[in-house]
């Protein structure tokens, strides 16, 4: 089933759409497998223990704990009695702090949320989310977010940039056609520990449910064939826009190794 886009975005509420379709199976253990062979597999441990190993979600808070504790004073560029630049530790130098569009990054990296939302007593985790093998909901706010990172299908055209990618990412997850009146965003671009360092341009698209707001952000690296998408689901428009810039916005961030 298709769904047509919505007419318009944020802040103003999307128009009804049809219910959202089933996302595709599959794309996350690819991604994991992907990522697990990196040098540093132990960053991204959020997103693929809960799948692939079954470890417990304090096992997981604890180990991104450690990660930090092992990283502080220990030459990876973290410094906090010191306050040295975040960015000695933005995965090389071959890396540029900031992401627009189209950027050139070095052959083999790969893109993954590095995700601390583990420790907002707010936000609970669960493996049923939208997208992905790791999401969270909040009783609160009845939001809903869940994200995916990794290789993308060989399906999607990457011959048309990061910005064209980035659509057709979100368009081959969700069976939509393209979104005229989408938007352009920015997702924070971390270290390997989640630290800020800088931006990464991404795209954003709007759809609605009978009973709730969904706000889909990707960020595609054609060249490379990766990609990250986060899904954001609340009941309100002020609510979604609240999660985007709130939690979302300084928890899930974007990080290449």
């Amino acid at each position: 089933m298709t769904a047509a886009p919505p007419t318009i975005g944020m802040p103003v509420p999307p128009q009804p759409q049809p219910p959202r379709p089933p996302r595709k199976p599959g794309f996350g253990w690819a991604m994991a497998l992907a990522i697990v062979v990196t040098a540093l597999p132990v960053i991204l441990v959020p997103v693929y223990v809960v799948g692939v190993l079954a470890t417990t979600f304090a096992t997981i808070a604890a180990v991104q704990s450690e990660v930090r504790d092992q990283a502080d004073g220990t030459g990876l560029g973290i410094d906090s009695e010191a306050g040295s630049d975040p960015t000695d530790l933005a995965v090389g130098p071959d890396l540029p702090v900031d992401l627009p569009f189209d950027v050139e990054v070095p052959e083999g990296v790969y893109a993954g949320v590095n995700d601390t939302l583990t420790a907002v007593d707010a936000w609970t985790p669960t493996t049923e989310g939208a997208i992905g093998y790791l999401g969270y909901t909040n009783a609160s706010t009845g939001c809903a977010v869940s994200y995916e990172n990794g290789s993308l299908p060989d399906e999607i055209d990457r011959s048309q940039g990061d910005q064209a990618t980035s659509h057709g990412f979100i368009e081959w997850m969700f069976d939509t056609e393209p979104d005229p009146d989408s938007f352009t965003t920015s997702i924070v671009h971390g270290d390997v520990v989640g630290e800020p360092v800088g931006e990464a341009e991404a795209v954003i698209e709007y759809f609605t449910t009978d009973a709730s707001q969904i706000a889909v952000i990707a960020r595609t690296f054609s060249p490379a064939g990766e990609g990250v998408m986060i899904y954001v689901e609340c009941p309100t428009t002020e609510s979604l826009d609240e999660a985007l810039s709130g939690d979302v916005a300084t928890h899930l961030t974007l990080s290449l190794i």
